[in-house]
């Protein structure tokens, strides 16, 4: 699995670099939309074809649910019903600190995930990123709330 999860990482990078526009088709047009919005992005997201050889579902399904403020029960049981449940899932990390990189990574590691980082030499934490593959959507789902959950703690 490990060959096919870091091809996968590869693949949307190059998506995001060639093909911005496929991975926000669906999507509300203001990032900061209501959550009934995403939510309602749902069904259209699920339906989609795959997208350049990438299939992105899971990885939107997700954005849609962190964005909805969809609790973990709900997620698997969407995840399931739409058998997307052995779907390799994409997440983005950043903004973070570099003195925050390494917990971050040994996080992502410990939650069957793994990942590309961009730490940029200016210090500035805006400018920091990790690209992040988990085995599965409910794995990524279970990262990114605790991450941002712990995040908004420390603030």
């Amino acid at each position: 699995m490990s060959d096919e999860i870091n091809t996968f990482l590869d693949k949307v990078l190059n998506l995001k670099d060639n093909h911005d526009e496929a991975i926000n088709l669906n999507f509300p047009d203001d990032p900061m939309s209501e959550p009934s919005e995403w939510r309602n992005s749902i069904k259209k997201v699920i339906s989609e074809d795959i997208q350049f050889g990438v299939d992105m579902r899971s990885t939107k399904v997700l954005m849609c649910a962190i964005n909805s403020q969809m609790n973990e029960i709900e997620f698997s049981k969407l995840i399931n019903d739409n058998n997307l449940e052995d779907k390799f899932t994409y997440a983005l990390i950043c903004d973070f600190e570099e003195s925050e990189r390494k917990n971050l990574q040994n996080s992502i590691i410990k939650n069957k995930g793994i990942f590309k980082s961009e730490v940029n030499i200016t210090n500035d934490p805006e400018d920091n990123v990790l690209h992040c593959v988990f085995a599965d959507p409910v794995s990524c789902f279970k990262y990114i709330k605790s991450y941002y959950i712990d995040k908004t703690k420390n603030l």
